[in-house]
């Protein structure tokens, strides 16, 4: 999996980063509403609790660069992530709604940008610093 990434983003164009370590994080609440494998596409649902972390942020730029890999996600990293996902994770009647949340989560990569102006928008009290433009 480590090589997998580190090809992805030497293949992003973006400067070399330090790759001496990797997180991989495990969700273990309610990401993708706990057992059900869904979310709700709410532009209010999903902010981190302590909002000082939405302090500076002005613009969807400042999402960058990790908003422009997002929407260049190639559909082989989706089907890396529904392989690579241990089936000890999964209930066997699991597998098919963790399937159709991949697949969602490809198709909504383009959205994004547009789904984070919506939160700024319904949270202004979260993203003090917000100009949108």
């Amino acid at each position: 999996m480590r090589q997998r990434i580190s090809r992805w983003i030497e293949d992003s164009g973006q400067p070399p980063l330090k790759k001496s370590f990797l997180a991989l994080m495990i969700d273990n609440g309610y990401a993708f509403d706990g057992p059900h494998w869904e979310f709700a596409d709410a532009p209010a649902a999903g902010f981190y609790f302590r909002p000082v972390v939405y302090r500076d942020v002005r613009r969807l730029e400042d999402f960058n660069p990790w908003l422009e890999r997002i929407r260049e996600a190639p559909p082989e990293l989706f089907d890396g992530i529904l392989r690579d996902l241990p089936r000890q994770w999964l209930a066997a009647a699991d597998e098919p709604a963790v399937e159709q949340l991949i697949e969602q989560l490809y198709r909504r990569r383009a959205r994004v940008a547009d789904l984070i102006a919506a939160s700024a928008a319904a949270r202004p009290s979260c993203f003090t610093a917000w100009t949108g433009s």
